[in-house]
């Protein structure tokens, strides 16, 4: 027998597309979005206590909860020597 684990659906709030992924016992462990409700597209990865722990969007990211030190995030928060 085969089981759903994946799901693709619009948005009724931004009227973009989404797309879920979940592992063997049902959790959805990626969530992939064209808008979230904040304008961006994004891509979420999520533990198997359904726990967001990396993201990449079009500006940000962080892998492990730890932000992705992109050009601009490091002109931000340091001091050029």
């Amino acid at each position: 027998m085969y089981k759903s684990r994946v799901s693709l659906a619009i948005l009724e709030t931004t009227h973009a597309g989404y797309m879920t992924l979940s592992d063997g016992s049902n959790s959805i462990r990626v969530y992939l979005t064209g808008e979230n409700s904040s304008g961006s597209s994004g891509l979420y990865l999520y533990d198997a206590n359904k726990v967001q722990k990396t993201f990449l969007s079009e500006t940000s990211g962080a892998i492990n909860n730890q932000t992705i030190a992109t050009q601009a995030w490091v002109s931000a928060n340091f001091v050029p020597k």
